[in-house]
């Protein structure tokens, strides 16, 4: 036989109640009268897991590295097609999405998921924001403007954005701003892709 009670207490061995809720410890015997009877203790249910950061992290890496090689290398092959390649942050957003609900738990609402989609695309633009500040830095700025003065070589609107490009501030704050949207963009888009995931998985189980 035991040596406690349901309610957690020690009692003596060979006794018959609980010292101390009262509780019969042999089948068939009536509680003392006034002793409080505990009902018995029943178990709370574990709580459900809930993804941290840094499961969010480990989530959104492998299709945040494999969006960054897509975009270098779709920008690489097909020069015209470089826009297009913001497009590749839908399924990497929604593939961290996936990844996250199969490793930790699933995703409990859109925004969630627009949460885990948005966190792959800045990983994805570091990586961007790297190669692009690298450039600026061993080029120059004057090389930079001789490759924009060629290629706007004949448009009516070269001359005065060349102009106002040759003051340093102005060359820097349209490159952060270019910076900025392209940030932007791969957040907004993996996180809208992130979201569509979330929101299928929970449709799929209701």
């Amino acid at each position: 036989m035991a040596d406690r009670c349901s309610c957690g207490s020690r009692y003596p061995r060979g006794a018959s109640f609980c010292p101390n809720c009262g509780r019969p410890l042999v089948e068939g015997l009536v509680p003392e009268v006034g002793a409080e009877v505990e009902p018995p203790s029943a178990e709370e249910p574990s709580p459900a897991p809930s993804a941290t950061l840094p499961d969010c992290f480990r989530a959104a890496i492998p299709p945040a590295v494999c969006g960054v090689l897509l975009r270098f290398g779709l920008g690489l092959l097909a020069p015209v097609l470089a826009p297009l390649a913001f497009l590749v942050m839908i399924p990497a957003g929604s593939v961290a999405v996936r990844r996250l609900s199969r490793s930790v738990a699933p995703v409990g609402s859109a925004w969630q998921g627009f949460g885990v989609g948005a966190l792959t695309g800045l990983l994805c633009f570091v990586p961007s924001l790297v190669v692009q500040v690298a450039s600026h830095v061993a080029q120059g700025r004057q090389s930079m403007l001789e490759v924009l003065r060629r290629q706007l070589e004949g448009s009516p609107m070269a001359d005065a954005l060349m102009s106002a490009l040759d003051d340093p501030a102005v060359f820097a704050a349209v490159i952060a701003l270019g910076l900025f949207v392209e940030a932007c963009g791969l957040v907004v888009i993996a996180g809208a892709g992130g979201a569509l995931a979330a929101w299928t998985e929970i449709r799929s189980r209701d």
